[in-house]
């Protein structure tokens, strides 16, 4: 195991060498999902990947602190300025894990920036309210009781720990919530579900309507321009097959785009009224 695992690093500051050299040409990448998990100062970031044969550059967020983590063994990963440098023998989808120092505290406030080349995910611990947020945000929701946000992009937010009164920047130095403040952190708290919501209510027709594919829009479509229409109506004027005609009407029912109603003997559907 110890063999194993000194193989590994001297392979690893290799790969991390020959990058920095520009030995190494990278493949593209292929990112399944990444996800950073915000704690306080600290976050667990977790990435799925879709990787060949080859060599990949994965870029990071805020500062890594010790190993880089791999599901497979065949995968060797090191830590460059550049990003992330893993070699792959084979196609494989891999899990990467690395703990990242993201945070920084500024009066008080838990600040975070992000920054990368596709969509991620920041969801926010239990006690995390974030008090401003910016950037290319894609969707904003709440998950067993965290908040999720999706970006697609640059990111930023600030951000007050309710759980604690408390944010230790250090081990001897922490800087502590005045009894006189909770007024104002409270104040802060609501405000911020206040505009949560909001935020919820603006981005979710927004999201939503990335899910929908081009046969999901003639539907919308079709109904918004002829008004109510059986199922039989609709398979005419879209051109989509019976089989696929019902599947798609429940699932634009259960999204709250569209209602059915029952006028008589038939059964017509339309756009519901927002």
């Amino acid at each position: 195991m110890r063999l194993a695992r000194a193989l590994s690093l001297i392979t690893a500051l290799i790969l991390v060498l020959s990058l920095a050299n520009g030995y190494l040409v990278c493949s593209e990448l292929t990112v399944f999902k990444y996800s950073i998990f915000i704690e306080g100062l600290h976050a667990l970031v977790t990435i799925t990947l879709d990787v060949d044969e080859g060599f990949y550059l994965i870029p990071y967020v805020g500062e890594v602190i010790g190993f880089v983590k791999v599901n497979n063994s065949e995968v060797v990963a090191g830590v460059s300025s550049d990003g992330i440098m893993i070699y792959s023998p084979k196609h494989l989808i891999i899990h990467v894990n690395y703990t990242s120092l993201i945070a920084s505290v500024e009066n008080g406030v838990l600040v975070v920036n992000t920054s990368l080349p596709f969509t991620y995910e920041v969801i926010l611990r239990k006690g995390l309210i974030p008090v401003n947020v910016s950037g290319s945000i894609q969707s904003f929701s709440l998950v067993n009781d965290e908040i999720v946000i999706v970006f697609n992009g640059s990111g930023y937010l600030e951000l007050i720990d309710v759980s604690n009164a408390s944010v230790t920047t250090t081990p001897t130095e922490s800087i502590t919530t005045p009894p006189t403040q909770w007024v104002f952190v409270v104040i802060a708290i609501l405000l911020t579900l206040v505009a949560i919501g909001l935020l919820i209510w603006k981005t979710r027709s927004r999201a939503l309507m990335e899910y929908l594919d081009d046969r999901d829009k003639l539907i919308i479509n079709t109904l918004r321009e002829r008004g109510d229409l059986t199922a039989s109506e609709l398979i005419k004027y879209t051109g989509i097959p019976r089989s696929a005609i019902y599947r798609r009407l429940k699932r634009l029912i259960k999204s709250g785009y569209i209602e059915q109603v029952k006028l008589g003997v038939k059964t017509v559907y339309r756009l519901r009224r927002r």
